[in-house]
């Protein structure tokens, strides 16, 4: 598998991610609050296509992550909370990888969730259903200089019981990150006629993007094993976008 060994800055993330919502009425379920990493991949289209269910067809990112046509989220959970405002642990550290799709014949539109991996290993499978129990290791730190430039260093290392590996290596330096509201409709290839919406608030940021020629010191990423199928064989990382704030309320429909 090569990847290629990557650095950007701007602010459209809340663009390339945006799925149109659905007008009905929902009901609230969760409310959580989280730091997330995305990886705008392009992968062989042939094969990103049998990941998907009938019907469904992958549509590529535009702007910084022009034809990006697979995204891998990177999650650390911070708080979670029922929809009476209860609150629960969430000490969640995920991967999520899946596509912005589109149903030819009934035009429905969603983040299609292919597939993912989770500690602690009781979330599994997720609302989704296609989570795997992991082990997660995850570092991040950030260091300042007199000139008021940010170097930001993050490690992600996970492994199922099985053969699956994922990590994830970055240096980059924080630019200025945009506030945005987004309001995503999620499904997955498990359960395809299954959504949540989630009515967001983000603050996030490109910190690598070929099409927008912004650079890192460092972006090194791998994977393996029959969890991702050969989808991510001679990939290649378009844009990688932090989200160092994402709170979210997901609703269901009623």
């Amino acid at each position: 598998m090569r990847w290629a060994r990557l650095r950007i800055s701007a602010a459209a993330i809340a663009a390339v991610l945006q799925i149109p919502g659905v007008a009905v009425a929902d009901r609230l379920d969760l409310t959580t609050t989280e730091t997330r990493t995305v990886v705008f991949i392009r992968t062989d289209p042939d094969k990103l296509a049998k990941a998907l269910p009938a019907g469904w067809a992958a549509v590529p990112g535009s702007g910084a992550a022009k034809d990006a046509n697979l995204v891998l989220i990177l999650i650390e959970g911070l708080s979670q909370s029922d929809a009476d405002g209860k609150a629960a642990a969430y000490p969640d550290k995920y991967a999520v990888w899946g596509t912005s799709a589109k149903n030819a014949q009934s035009g429905a539109a969603a983040f299609m969730v292919i597939g993912g991996m989770i500690a602690p290993a009781q979330a599994a499978p997720g609302a989704y259903g296609v989570y795997k129990p992991a082990k997660v290791a995850m570092t991040r730190t950030a260091r300042s200089n007199e000139a008021g430039a940010t170097q930001v260093e993050e490690t992600w290392d996970m492994a199922t019981e099985g053969d699956d590996r994922l990590s994830l290596s970055a240096r980059y330096e924080r630019g200025v990150a945009a506030r945005a509201h987004v309001e995503p409709k999620v499904s997955s290839v498990a359960k395809p006629d299954f959504y949540r919406l989630y009515k967001a608030d983000q603050v996030s940021e490109f910190v690598y993007s070929v099409p927008a020629g912004r650079t890192a010191s460092r972006i090194a990423l791998s994977a393996s094993g029959p969890l991702f199928a050969g989808l991510l064989d001679g990939a290649e990382v378009v844009a990688v976008a932090t989200v160092p704030a994402y709170h979210r309320q997901i609703y269901l429909p009623d």
